[in-house]
């Protein structure tokens, strides 16, 4: 698979993504219908449609600046999306193909969210036992700050 195969199947799942998080949003559809025919075009072009050399080296260029950041379980689960978007856009699909896709969008979106750690809370706590001092009470420290403040400052000379 060559690169601008790859860009073309991460702008589809990208898509996929958009759209069934958005199921109404009539401008994702049309993102994610145009991306997956011009993945499925790509795929299998036609012998008289050639792009033009700079068209060609915009998508290179850009190919190269989306895989800087995919890897192979990513360039994976886009080809996956890519694929089964293509299957459900087809005429006479069926609700296998559609649950196919969706299956397919749900593993590209766990792939691609962030997930935080957590910190366990017993680190959590032992970070907090370090200190120095012994815990003041707040009223404490609000008397302390309120007293510093209302001292006048030092005269100027």
């Amino acid at each position: 698979m060559d690169d601008e195969q790859i860009l073309r199947a991460r702008q589809v799942a990208v898509a996929a993504s958009a759209w069934l998080h958005e199921p109404a949003d009539f401008e994702a559809y049309r993102r994610f219908a145009i991306a997956t025919a011009a993945w499925a075009t790509y795929r299998q072009p036609a012998l008289i449609d050639q792009p033009a050399d700079d068209v060609a080296a915009h998508i290179r260029y850009a190919a190269r600046q989306a895989l800087s950041m995919m890897d192979d379980a990513a360039v994976l689960l886009a080809t996956t999306v890519a694929e089964a978007a293509a299957a459900w856009l087809r005429p006479g699909a069926d609700s296998a193909s559609y649950e196919r896709l969706i299956t397919a969008v749900a593993a590209w979106d766990d792939y691609c969210t962030p997930q935080l750690n957590e910190l366990p809370a017993e680190e959590l706590l032992d970070q907090l036992g370090e200190g120095t001092t012994a815990p003041v009470p707040l009223a404490d420290a609000v008397s302390e700050v309120t007293a510093h403040l209302r001292t006048p400052p030092p005269a100027i000379s």
